[in-house]
């Protein structure tokens, strides 16, 4: 049986018979990612594009798809599925920007014998002070 790794896979699902690996189910769930988001654009075609190419990942196709040059090399050569892409890859940029600046809002959290006494956030107590 195997361990809990991390990954969210059921150890129970784990048997002797079913070994289950974590790199196999994490490239599985990678690729997973990149069909479902060009399906969403009804752009799958380009699927074996990218992953041939070797954007097999969400994150890796976010940091690295800035302009068409890109998307030419890989054989996407249609200016307005380009320019679709792009778009797509500014909005994922943009709204995880959004995400990281509001998890900065959480300014101090200040523990005392173990418990929280206080959080501020946004210069609003969460938690009142005792």
């Amino acid at each position: 049986m195997g361990a809990n790794c991390g990954c969210g896979i059921d150890p129970k699902a784990q048997t002797a018979g079913n070994d289950i690996d974590c790199d196999s189910y994490y490239t599985e769930r990678n690729l997973n990612e990149v069909q479902e988001w060009l399906n969403d654009l009804d752009l799958s075609q380009y699927y074996e594009n990218f992953i041939d190419h070797g954007f097999d990942r969400m994150d890796i196709i976010k940091a690295n798809m800035k302009n068409n040059t890109i998307l030419k090399r890989i054989g996407i050569e249609k200016i307005g599925h380009q320019m679709v892409i792009i778009k797509s890859i500014e909005k994922f940029n943009e709204y995880e920007n959004e995400n990281e600046n509001e998890d900065e809002t959480i300014t101090n959290i200040s523990s005392t014998n173990g418990f929280i006494d206080r959080i501020i956030c946004d210069d609003e107590p969460l938690i009142p002070s005792w």
